[in-house]
């Protein structure tokens, strides 16, 4: 079965349990449209009470009545919000603005005493050496003022405090140097049946990509979309048809799952998935193949990669059942398999 298989068959278990409290990590992670739709149907009929961790905005603007935010906030606390999705993102919109002010205002407040203190070390050290010739005495009079005024300004820099915390970065992406319409690869009629040991179906499939280029591959699980990257990635070879990397193009992957990252002293799947992201873009490929890219990453982290993907000259393929993904880049070309 593929990886989306799996994990409807697992998430079918905990459902039918009919347990009185439904506690889901990611549920909507690897589903497609049929299994999303079932979830969430299952989930809005359910007796009993439900706790979801999700990055899914779709599937929290349909069942969700409050969130618990535990992304970094300035004071330490979660963030509690009652209401729906939109109301928990106008107060996030809020908090991180009211956030960023606070911060800025005392970075700010700080430099200006810094000045101060700065300015009264630099008339003292003038006041304590006069130059030749007249005005000796005045200068020297004024030295104990001028003390005063350092002690003052040095007292007030000590005083105030930088107690908000810097914000959290937002997730940067580097971007490649591929030329824009600069020919990549070239794949004709490669093909995959399924057999025994081998990944699901791949149908005759035949694309061109260049400099720039975008494209979304949808389709049920098992239509083959995983296969599809691996086979342009070059990790897997194709029964039939041909695949040409043209221009010596440099290609990056990030799998739908890295088994390699499962210990638990690598951080959070968000962390390790927000690395394996920074991994592939640092590299700066020509091509860039991304597998489910938002599982496990929280939303601002989403938002952070929907950017980069829109700004990066490389060309993308990405497969996703994201649905705010999916609407977010309905402008993007694509290719359904298993339709």
């Amino acid at each position: 079965m593929s990886v989306g298989q799996r994990y409807r068959v697992r998430l079918a278990g905990v459902i039918a349990a009919r347990a009185d409290l439904l506690l889901l990590d990611e549920p909507t992670n690897h589903l497609d449209a049929r299994g999303l739709d079932h979830l969430t149907q299952a989930v809005r009929e359910h007796p009993g009470a439900a706790a979801i961790i999700s990055h899914d905005r779709a599937l929290l603007a349909e069942i969700a009545t409050a969130f618990l935010d535990l992304d970094p906030t300035s004071d330490g606390e979660p963030l509690l919000v009652s209401g729906g999705l939109e109301q928990w993102q106008e107060a996030r919109r809020r908090h991180r603005a009211a956030w960023e002010d606070a911060h800025r205002a005392q970075q700010e407040e700080h430099e200006r005493l810094r000045s101060q203190a700065d300015a009264a070390r630099s008339r003292l050290s003038t006041g304590w050496r006069p130059d030749k010739g007249t005005g000796k005495h005045q200068r020297q009079s004024r030295a104990p003022g001028a003390v005063r005024a350092l002690n003052d300004r040095i007292d007030r820099l000590q005083e105030h405090r930088l107690d908000v915390p810097t914000p959290p970065p937002r997730l940067r992406l580097p971007a490649s140097d591929t030329r824009a319409g600069a020919p990549l690869l070239r794949v004709e009629e490669v093909e995959i049946e399924r057999g025994a040991g081998l990944p699901p179906r791949l149908p005759a499939t035949s694309l061109r990509l260049e400099g720039g280029d975008r494209l979304l591959v949808v389709g049920p699980n098992g239509a083959g979309k995983t296969t599809l990257l691996r086979v342009l990635a070059g990790d897997l070879a194709p029964m039939s048809g041909s695949v040409r990397r043209l221009s010596d193009a440099r290609i990056g992957l990030l799998e739908q799952e890295d088994d390699r990252a499962r210990s638990p002293h690598r951080g959070s799947p968000g962390e390790r998935r927000r690395r394996a992201l920074a991994a592939v873009f640092t590299a700066r490929p020509d091509i860039v193949l991304l597998d489910e890219p938002t599982n496990h990453l929280g939303i601002s982290g989403v938002d952070d990669l929907l950017d980069a993907l829109e700004r990066t000259p490389s060309a993308v393929v990405l497969a996703t059942h994201d649905r705010s993904v999916l609407r977010a880049l309905a402008h993007w070309p694509r290719l359904e398999l298993g339709g």
